[in-house]
């Protein structure tokens, strides 16, 4: 998997999404974080799985400080 930031983007594998794009609601925040974590956990070992929840968890820190 490839991943490159460039400003406000974010690219992976050829999909890009900007910080705009980011649902202010907590709920939707919840079911984009599902979608993205089963995109990322699917085919995964256990110690990798692990790895992708310990990113979601500092992502969402980041969401906290920096949208919110």
């Amino acid at each position: 998997m490839s991943e490159r930031t460039s400003g406000g983007n974010i690219q992976s594998d050829g999909v890009e999404a900007t910080f705009s794009c980011i649902p202010s609601d907590p709920l939707s925040q919840n079911v984009l974080a599902s979608v993205i974590a089963d995109s990322f956990c699917r085919g995964k070992s256990s110690a990798e799985i692990a790895n992708v929840l310990q990113f979601l968890q500092i992502l969402s820190c980041l969401m906290k400080n920096y949208l919110i």
